[in-house]
């Protein structure tokens, strides 16, 4: 999938902050996430992330394949098991 997508895919996670800031403090009453971006996913931040990617390894498949070892198998069934199919309508998903 592009890089848009996936920015903004992870961006939607955005959505979620309360409620995972909420659930951390419930799960431990009286303390405060240190980290003062804690169950944030600000799209600039993929997006630096990606760009770091391509500039060091050419893309996030050559990273997948240069750094962590995963041969074309292996990104294939991560494919089929983590990504939804493309829509009908011709819009690649993956």
């Amino acid at each position: 999938m592009d890089d848009e997508t996936i920015v903004a895919d992870y961006a939607l996670t955005e959505l979620a902050t309360g409620r995972l800031v909420a659930d951390w403090s419930a799960s431990d009453p009286g303390r405060e996430p240190t980290w003062p971006h804690f169950g944030r996913a600000l799209g600039e931040v993929m997006r630096r992330f990606l760009d770091g990617l391509a500039s060091r390894y050419g893309s996030l498949p050559g990273y997948a394949a240069g750094r962590l070892g995963a041969d074309e198998a292996l990104v294939g069934a991560l494919r089929r098991h983590l990504l939804e199919p493309a829509p009908a309508s011709g819009g690649a998903v993956g």
